[in-house]
């Protein structure tokens, strides 16, 4: 080989790389989806890859609709194996490949879309069917059958829980250079020949003699998959006070008060908080979220993006094992009033307390029995008959005497003026008869 030559066919090995390379990404498949979870917790979703190429590096691949929010799933690194598969999890489980706790499946197909396999450079490598409705091309979410292709199709996998890192129920990728199954022939009863000589062969009669048909090597079963126990997460933790109407612009004042009344902090890392009415949305706590013990949390709607609609609305709290801790309506907003809790029931209030305690939780002092007599009108007691005052104890007497109700000095001055009026009278009687008996 002259020199001429080699140049030529190293600049043609040079030039195929590339394309080689894109070869293989293309050959990368999307071959089974847990969209409903498995038998033993929704939240073990996984997505399956299949390479029937050469190993290829998926880092910075990325799944649209993979995550909540039909947003794309990044994945951060992984490569597969020729012939082989790769496991992406929401959360460890036996065999997983790589953990992605963003990776997110809508039950409903509709709304969750189209799952497309991108490589790092965002070219298209495989994806799912076009959504005509609310049914995945497969699966079933009450018995946890998954999503498996069958050729170019999907179907549903025969058993729950499905097949991950193994061939599907029915294979549906055909796999390159697939060795052949050979099945042993049947045992025939042995021909007792005659001795012979031995001959010396030579090696070409060696080599014509046929190998022995290599014994089937049994298929592995499927491990089970391992699912920790489910973790009990604690309550007493409440929405406290929302903002549904600002005097401001909604979306940048409008927000959520959570309140933990345990006596410890509570981690709240992928608790959830969702609204009911008009277009739904969910907002996930990140990881490392810590509300301290008798502490708040305050969530404006630019960080949750939940819109509280002013003509009335309600939120759900939801802890991780998706079970509803606290909910709340409420009516139609006022302008600048918060909706608080109090110890009874929630009150609009014109006074807002954002990670305070509210002015309505605070108690209203109880008016004590001495003040509550001072406050009554004076009553007029007879301490001389104790049978009158047992009458007032018990409630006003059907009637009463006049003497009783009137004052002792009223009396004493009635008395007075009564001997005046004698006295007087008697004085002018006597000056009349004087006066008499002396005309006389």
């Amino acid at each position: 080989m002259n020199k001429k030559t080699f140049i030529i066919l190293t600049i043609l090995c040079l030039a195929l790389i590339p394309f080689l390379v894109s070869h293989a990404e293309t050959n990368v498949v999307i071959n089974e989806v847990a969209w409903a979870g498995t038998t033993d917790d929704w939240r073990y979703e996984w997505v399956e890859l299949f390479n029937p190429s050469g190993a290829v590096d998926i880092t910075e691949w990325q799944i649209d609709n993979g995550a909540s929010g039909n947003k794309v799933l990044v994945l951060s690194s992984g490569t597969i194996p020729s012939n082989g598969y790769f496991l992406i999890c929401k959360k460890e489980m036996t065999g997983c490949d790589l953990v992605e706790t963003k990776l997110s499946l809508h039950n409903e197909y509709d709304k969750n879309g189209k799952l497309t396999l991108k490589n790092s450079t965002g070219n298209i490598v495989d994806s799912t069917p076009v959504s005509d409705g609310k049914l995945w091309p497969g699966g079933d979410n009450t018995t946890k059958q998954t999503m498996e292709r069958n050729g170019n199709d999907w179907q549903t996998s025969a058993e729950p829980n499905g097949t991950p890192k193994y061939s599907n129920s029915i294979i549906g990728v055909i796999e390159e250079n697939p060795e052949p199954l050979t099945t042993p022939e049947p045992p025939t009863q042995p021909v007792v020949q005659e001795p012979t000589p031995s001959i010396e062969q030579t090696p070409e009669e060696q080599s014509d003699k046929k190998s022995p048909t290599p014994p089937i090597e049994p298929v592995p079963t499927p491990d089970p998959v391992v699912v920790p126990p489910e973790i009990e997460y604690p309550s007493n933790i409440f929405i406290n006070e929302i903002l549904p109407s600002p005097e401001g612009a909604d979306a940048e004042y409008e927000w959520i008060e959570l309140y933990n009344a345990n006596g410890f902090e509570v981690d709240l890392s992928n608790w959830q908080i969702r609204d009911k009415i008009g277009a739904v949305r969910t907002f996930t706590c990140p990881n490392d979220t810590k509300i301290l013990s008798y502490g708040f949390l305050l969530l404006p709607r630019t960080q949750s993006n939940i819109t509280l609609q002013n003509s009335g609305d309600g939120l759900e709290l939801l802890n991780p094992n998706q079970e509803i801790i606290y909910s709340i309506d409420y009516p139609k907003a006022p302008q600048g009033q918060s909706y608080s809790k109090t110890e009874e029931t929630w009150k609009w209030s014109t006074t807002l307390t954002p990670e305070k305690q509210n002015i309505a939780n605070k108690p209203i002092k109880a008016i004590t029995q001495q003040e509550e007599q001072e406050a009554r009108p004076p009553v007029i007691a007879d301490t001389k008959n104790n049978q009158q005052d047992s009458q007032r104890e018990s409630g006003p007497p059907a009637t009463a005497n006049i003497g009783d109700a009137i004052p002792k000095t009223t009396k004493h001055i009635l008395t007075l003026i009564f001997a005046i009026i004698i006295a007087v009278g008697s004085g002018v009687v006597v000056l009349l008869l004087k006066k008499k008996n002396k005309h006389k």
